[in-house]
């Protein structure tokens, strides 16, 4: 199944209203097209908004596939790559993590195969070695240098966290998660699952 999501902002000032964003789903399958007639109906209006409303943006995100050779982390728990390793960032396994070696900050980037503007990201961590402060950096295409682009605060959590960037970023050639310091008292990170949406449209 491939996941579209669309993300349909406008703003609409008067004196009694002002919409601030609607956000919705919709799920493609190669053996069923079919999508609910209420997300159907949403689709359809946001597609025959006048074209001349400078003031409405309409957004096709989806999942970027990044290859384990595209990534880098900074350090591996006891350099033991086959257990702690990058490649368990990507592999929808929930048993398997990424597990950085002590100290402050640690890092993941990402080169991308296509210029991508990131509408989204998700990680799960787990709980005692998660982000505290932690920032995305991005690079240019033609660039060797990394630029802040975003701050994120993550919860001490399990679960999978999810942080939305609105507007998205400008097209970026990588991205590199910045973890300044962590919730454990050595600065290690554990990360289960790493997922990047975006559109390189």
């Amino acid at each position: 199944m491939q996941i579209f999501d669309f993300h349909y902002i406008w703003e609409l000032k008067t004196d009694i209203m002002f919409i601030k964003e609607i956000r919705f789903i919709i799920y493609l399958s190669k053996q069923n097209s079919i999508i609910s007639t209420f997300h159907f109906k949403l689709l359809c209006a946001a597609l025959t908004v006048p074209k001349k409303r400078k003031d409405i943006k309409l957004i096709m995100s989806h999942k970027l596939d990044i290859a384990v050779s595209n990534i880098r982390v900074s350090s591996v728990l006891n350099r033991d790559t086959k257990q702690f390793g990058k490649k368990h960032l990507v592999d929808s396994d929930d048993d398997t993590c990424w597990n950085s070696d002590q100290g402050s900050p640690q890092w993941i980037s990402m080169e991308f195969d296509q210029m991508s503007s990131l509408t989204k990201m998700q990680l799960q961590f787990q709980g005692g070695f998660a982000g505290r402060e932690c920032w995305l950096e991005g690079r240019t295409e033609g660039s060797a240098q990394w630029a802040k682009v975003r701050d994120f605060f993550p919860d001490d959590i399990n679960g999978l966290q999810t942080f939305s960037f609105d507007p998205p970023t400008e097209k970026l050639q990588a991205a590199k998660i910045v973890f300044s310091t962590s919730t454990d008292f050595f600065g290690r990170i554990t990360i289960y699952s790493l997922v990047l949406y975006g559109s390189d449209s």
